[in-house]
């Protein structure tokens, strides 16, 4: 698939696909995206005729297009994905401490840290305190704060990836995917229906 005959649409799959890319909500990004397209709405409609839209399953494909397009150009698959959520759960404080002394205490060494290895980490501070005395300052507190990722979180995010997780259930629509989808229910024999009573 190529741009989209129609250049309304072929506009508004650009714009929301770079405000998405771009970190923005789905919710907002979608009504940017419909109305820098040109099309109008007023209230509340224009959020539902907005997310209609962009449901379309040409407006999807075109979508899922310049999203693949886009990763390929970044280096990004979900190999690539899998790879640096299986290190940040593999991650280790122990990887950030050095050898132990005499006294078998151990501390944070962040200056002989890898870069790989500082990038595993969701959080990072050094706080320096002097403590006194009666007479002048007694001596010196270093904090260090080290946070790791959420194992938790990042084993659901690699299992979201690699579709180990269960279908979700979406609520059916039509064909053309702008609407509920119908539902017909049709007897062989009017005895076998079920009467109103049931």
């Amino acid at each position: 698939m190529s741009a989209l005959g129609n250049p309304k649409h072929e506009r508004f799959c650009q714009e929301l696909h770079k405000l998405v890319w771009a970190g923005g909500s789905t919710k907002e990004s979608r009504i940017t995206a419909y109305q820098a397209a040109g099309f109008m709405a007023l209230g509340e409609s224009l959020n539902d005729n907005a997310r209609r839209f962009a449901n379309l399953k040409h407006i999807k494909a075109r979508l899922a297009e310049l999203s693949d397009y886009a990763a390929k150009l970044a280096g990004i698959d979900a190999g690539w994905a899998m790879l640096r959520l299986k290190q940040l759960a593999e991650s280790n404080l122990d990887d950030y401490l050095g050898p132990a002394d005499e006294d078998h205490n151990r501390y944070f060494t962040i200056g002989k840290t890898s870069r790989e290895k500082l990038g595993l980490l969701s959080e990072l501070s050094l706080d320096e305190e002097t403590i006194d005395g009666p007479e002048g300052p007694i001596g010196r507190v270093r904090k260090t704060r080290v946070k790791l990722h959420d194992r938790v979180q990042t084993i659901a995010l690699m299992a979201k990836i690699a579709g180990w997780n269960a279908p979700t259930k979406i609520a059916p629509t039509d064909g053309e995917g702008t609407g509920p989808a119908v539902v017909e229910v049709r007897w062989k024999d009017p005895v076998d229906a079920p009467t109103e009573d049931a």
